[in-house]
């Protein structure tokens, strides 16, 4: 698909556009000399971050939450847009994600997953990543999935292992007091809630 940057001329505001995406979608960035937005950002941060050029980028604006319409918001927040400016320096770095979780409404595949081209396109190497597909819900599922696992829930899906071994969950709670021993773990109480004191 085309990513050429097209201008609208005639207006009192600088509009450029870029046609992205499975569905040619249209990624607008409109300036009016002080401030900087992107409107729909369907795809591929790095071409809308070489299209801004060296214009500060103030607003990230999302007209609906189609992942067709928000699928390099993540991405340009990644790569350094803050609210309060296009930050470089001070971005996110993606190698140290933890955790993907995009709840896509409308994705544009079913394989590969929304999750897995982000965390690829972004680099983060380093984080698990799969999509919350439950329609309007996934965002409500997809936030409080986070916030379980960030506060430590005591619960482990173990989900594609089961693909490979369908014995897994039996090993998994046959070892598991082993590999608790190893690390000198006396109760899963201790790292329950990890990811809030390190």
């Amino acid at each position: 698909m085309a990513t050429d940057l097209y201008e609208v001329s005639g207006l009192c505001v600088d509009v450029k556009y870029l046609v992205m995406g499975f569905l040619a979608n249209n990624v607008y960035i409109i300036s009016d000399g002080e401030g900087t937005m992107v409107v729909d950002p369907t795809c591929n941060a790095e071409k809308i971050v070489a299209a801004l050029g060296d214009a500060k980028l103030d607003a990230i604006v999302l007209t609906h939450g189609h992942s067709d319409h928000v699928g390099a918001e993540a991405a340009l927040r990644a790569l350094g847009a803050q609210a309060d400016g296009w930050q470089r320096d001070g971005a996110i770095d993606p190698a140290s994600l933890d955790m993907i979780i995009c709840p896509p409404l409308t994705p544009d595949a079913a394989f590969p997953s929304q999750a897995a081209l982000i965390r690829e396109r972004i680099g983060a190497v380093n984080a698990v990543c799969y999509d919350m597909s439950c329609a309007c819900s996934g965002c409500v599922y997809g936030l409080s999935t986070a916030d379980l696992m960030l506060a430590g829930a005591a619960a482990v899906e173990v989900g594609a292992a089961n693909l490979v071994n369908p014995f897994a969950c039996r090993d998994i709670i046959r070892d598991l007091p082993g590999v608790m021993g190893k690390y000198g773990i006396q109760s899963l109480n201790e790292i329950i809630g990890g990811a809030h004191h390190g």
